[in-house]
């Protein structure tokens, strides 16, 4: 996960860069294997990915992620 889409595959919101209409919300999304459970972060990325899509539902924007700048 990151702000740029050359140096991560997901961007912050777990879509991935490249098909914005796919999301990971699993433990698929950290760069390596966790040794303590990860299960309530996993389930608090699927939370903040889930609230980003609602609200792009609702604005009726196609975007993922907009930076500000």
């Amino acid at each position: 996960m990151g702000e740029n889409p050359e140096t991560s595959v997901l961007d912050p919101f777990n879509r991935l860069w490249d098909a914005q209409n796919v999301l990971v919300t699993n433990a698929s999304a950290f760069p390596g294997s966790g040794v303590a459970g990860t299960t309530l972060t996993v389930m608090a990325l699927t939370i903040r990915a889930c609230r980003n899509l609602g609200s792009d539902a609702g604005s009726g924007s196609s975007a993922a992620y907009v930076k500000n700048q």
